[in-house]
């Protein structure tokens, strides 16, 4: 899946017509992106802890894919 430039962001995020078509995906990954970099400049002291990792996490992938979204992967035995 191509990923999204900064201006394709920029439109998708100002909802103007974008170069190609864009996907439900790409507008959630957008949106949250901008989610998540507000959080982080609202907090500039924040202590990147594994719970604020996985709450980032949740901002990012929520709407897309909650059953990950804010978790940790299981890792299988070897």
């Amino acid at each position: 899946m191509p990923s999204n430039t900064i201006m394709e962001i920029e439109r998708i995020l100002l909802e103007l017509q974008v170069f190609r078509n864009v996907s439900v995906r790409e507008l959630f990954e957008a949106k949250n992106l901008v989610r998540v970099s507000e959080y982080l400049y609202s907090k500039p002291n924040l202590t990147l802890t594994i719970e604020n990792i996985l709450l980032l996490h949740q901002m990012l992938i929520g709407g897309i894919n909650d059953s990950i979204a804010g978790r940790l992967r299981k890792l299988m035995n070897m």
